[in-house]
């Protein structure tokens, strides 16, 4: 009859199959059928009916309504705590799925506690090598990355390494993510060449499992990129970001989010280079791709206005390049108001352009609104602080009224000089 518990594990199999396939709802609705079952057969306190518990949460999870997810994962461990003890291994795998609904919510203190649990049942039950020693060490250590506890989270990581290569070997794509995983933590500890080792690691397996135009690969280039701009070598940069660029266009729309992102970056660098057209042609790509995506009025859309802008300026193309810093103007206004950091470098550049076309009495008031801002925001002794002051002296001095010049020029030199030492180059300009 349809109440057997035989008909039960065929549609539990079924289940996992429309799981694999992505058709999460009718996966869910099987699995609650299955439950129906089990709890009507064999009680609903049987360690069957909490497996199926399990299942459920974990689609319900993969659908992001993490509240039904967390109440399956809740009964789940109930009925194991009850019938298995609590250091059984079914509740430490429990405890770390429910570990993962808190992440996915950004309950860290919460997932901390949950996957610290989990590793503390699988150690006592599974010994120090187990792979769901590793699962659980990694999740906790990336806990800890988030705390900026970075010492910590990288020696957790590195013992759920060492167990995985122990396991599975050095060419395992699960060594890939641990290697992946350890980069991420030493990039945001600012430890670049360690972090480069790793991305570089990581890159290599997943080329070798994935093939070179796979996204995991794409991702390492991405981050190796963001590192060689830290480190100011801008070629390397380049090259990392136009081989991510790259993999993406292959494997995404050309619409793609991330595709814009990188554009960004890369017009950044070549800007920077001035390399002008180059740097054009990629802001101009992230400006469509960023409305199409995400409307006319995104303040992403703003940032690439904005820096359409700063490349027009360059090109001393000031009317095109005011328009679209007003426009970059305006977004960041409605978002953020007057007094944000985005909002004044932005009228920052439509003020050096006022001053450039000679529009002094404009362009005064707009760097005297800045300097409030810089101020306010970034401290009276900071480069942007003098970086406004020098240009407000030098509209000054353009109208031949050299001892206000001096005045703002003189504040500009004795900041530089407490940043940068008597040499320094800011000093010289």
């Amino acid at each position: 009859g349809k109440d057997d518990e035989s008909v039960a594990e065929v549609l539990y199999e079924v289940g996992q199959v429309l799981e694999g396939q992505r058709e999460l709802t009718q996966a869910i609705d099987v699995f609650v059928e299955v439950l129906r079952i089990l709890k009507l057969r064999l009680g609903k306190d049987h360690v069957r009916v909490a497996e199926t518990l399990n299942k459920i949460g974990t689609v319900y999870a993969e659908r992001e309504e993490f509240d039904l997810a967390l109440k399956s994962f809740q009964e789940a461990l109930g009925i194991y705590k009850d019938s298995l003890g609590s250091d059984s291994v079914e509740v430490g795998h429990t405890m770390h799925h429910i570990g993962g609904v808190h992440d996915a919510r950004s309950e860290h203190d919460e997932s901390l506690k949950c996957f610290s649990e989990a590793l503390r049942i699988f150690r006592l039950k599974l010994g120090s090598d187990d792979l769901s020693v590793a699962l659980a060490l990694n999740n906790v250590g990336i806990n800890h990355a988030r705390r900026k506890e970075y010492a910590k989270a990288i020696e957790l990581c590195t013992e759920a390494l060492r167990i995985r290569r122990l396991n599975l070997g050095t060419e395992h794509m699960d060594v890939a993510d641990a290697l992946y995983n350890i980069g991420n933590i030493l990039d945001e500890w600012g430890k670049d060449d360690q972090a480069l080792r790793f991305y570089n690691d990581a890159k290599a397996l997943y080329r070798s499992k994935l093939g070179d135009d796979d996204l995991e690969v794409a991702n390492c280039f991405q981050f190796m990129g963001s590192i060689y701009v830290r480190k100011k070598e801008l070629n390397q940069a380049i090259e990392s970001y136009v081989e991510a660029l790259r993999i993406h266009r292959i494997r995404k729309r050309t619409g793609s989010l991330t595709i814009a992102k990188i554009l960004l970056d890369l017009g950044e660098l070549y800007e920077n280079k001035n390399e002008f057209d180059k740097a054009l042609s990629c802001f101009t790509e992230c400006l469509r791709i960023r409305k199409a995506g995400l409307g006319g009025d995104h303040e992403e859309v703003a940032t690439a206005c904005e820096h359409i802008g700063s490349v027009l300026m360059s090109k001393n193309k000031n009317a095109q390049s005011m328009s679209f810093l007003r426009t970059a103007l305006r977004i960041y206004n409605e978002k953020f108001g007057t007094e944000n950091i985005r909002y004044t470098h932005t009228l920052f550049s439509v003020a050096r352009l006022l001053a450039k076309n000679e529009e002094y009495d404009t362009a005064l008031s707009h760097f005297q609104t800045c300097l409030l801002n810089y101020k306010k925001e970034l401290g009276s002794d900071s480069e942007k602080v003098a970086e406004t002051l020098s240009h407000v002296g030098a509209i000054h001095s353009k109208r031949i009224d050299y001892e206000e010049a001096m005045k703002y020029l003189s504040g500009a030199l004795k900041i530089r000089t407490k940043l940068f030492g008597r040499d320094g180059e800011q000093v010289a300009d």
